[in-house]
């Protein structure tokens, strides 16, 4: 069985790596999941395991890119990596996601339709964009699956991983909310560092997509600093209320949704939107 798995990463990989040489081993894991060929599924325990096998199997090399990170290539990696370009660099150390993103890739509240101009970097939420001649390409959310994977690992890294508590906090169905109040209840230092385990998660979840879908990076992220990183999403109040307000409702519970106090034209508009012509 593993060795058929084998040949359909390889033909993954090979597809890949006719677009970008070398290929990152965290992009390969992002094409392999998407493609319902999660490594877990097929007796390995990491994505290294899988590579190290095919590498070994195949002409394919595994070694370090040019940042440092494990990839893949058609010829020899170095051991040691070479300095990191500028030009790539600034996301990592003086960046962070800008909020829609964030919302766009993390939330589970907000429906599925998720999209991004890659022409002004303006993120759209919850239904169709605002502007029909825009180069929207879809944002496919990072599953419960995926968040909830790496939960296991940072509990399994703080040695939490037989915690009853945890382990019910992470089987609720708002265990987004209930897993951190856990960890904060236990120690705040713990939910300060699952926080941090998490940003980082998915900030190499976006930059993998980014570089698969060929996204301009600097319309994801923006400079920590706020000097001269230009600001990318349509500044005007009413998309930048709308981010807030969105992002806001994203960590309620059902409860306190339901305790909102809501115009009527709204709940008709979404119930009976006829009665309103």
């Amino acid at each position: 069985m593993q060795s058929v798995y084998l040949e359909s990463v390889k033909s993954v990989v090979q597809e890949l790596l006719g677009l970008r040489k070398p290929l990152k081993a965290a992009q390969i894991g992002y094409a392999l999941k998407s493609r319902d060929l999660d490594w877990t599924k097929f007796g390995y325990k990491r994505l290294k395991d899988v590579l190290t096998a095919l590498a070994d199997n195949s002409e394919l090399y595994l070694g370090l890119d040019s940042s440092g990170a494990l990839a893949v290539d058609t010829e020899p990696l170095p051991e040691k990596p070479h300095t990191q370009p500028q030009s790539d660099s600034w996301y990592r150390t003086t960046s962070t996601l800008r909020s829609p993103v964030w919302t766009a890739f993390t939330s589970e509240n907000i429906g599925a339709d998720r999209r991004i101009d890659i022409g002004s970097g303006q993120v759209w939420l919850g239904g169709p964009p605002p502007v029909k001649d825009g180069d929207w390409k879809d944002i496919e959310p990072i599953s419960t699956h995926v968040q909830k994977s790496w939960a296991s690992e940072f509990l399994r890294g703080n040695s939490l991983e037989s915690n009853e508590e945890l382990l019910h906090a992470m089987s609720s169905p708002e265990w987004y909310r209930q897993f951190p109040r856990q960890l904060h209840k236990r120690d705040p230092a713990l939910r300060r560092a699952w926080n941090r385990f998490r940003t980082d998660k998915v900030t190499q979840h976006v930059r993998t997509w980014a570089e698969l879908e060929h996204v301009d990076l600097s319309l994801l992220f923006e400079r920590r600093n706020g000097s001269s990183q230009q600001t990318l999403y349509n500044s005007g109040s009413q998309f930048r209320v709308r981010e807030s307000i969105m992002r806001a409702l994203a960590d309620l519970s059902t409860q306190e949704l339901l305790d909102l106090r809501l115009p009527i034209r709204a709940i008709v508009a979404a119930i009976r939107p006829d009665m309103l012509r």
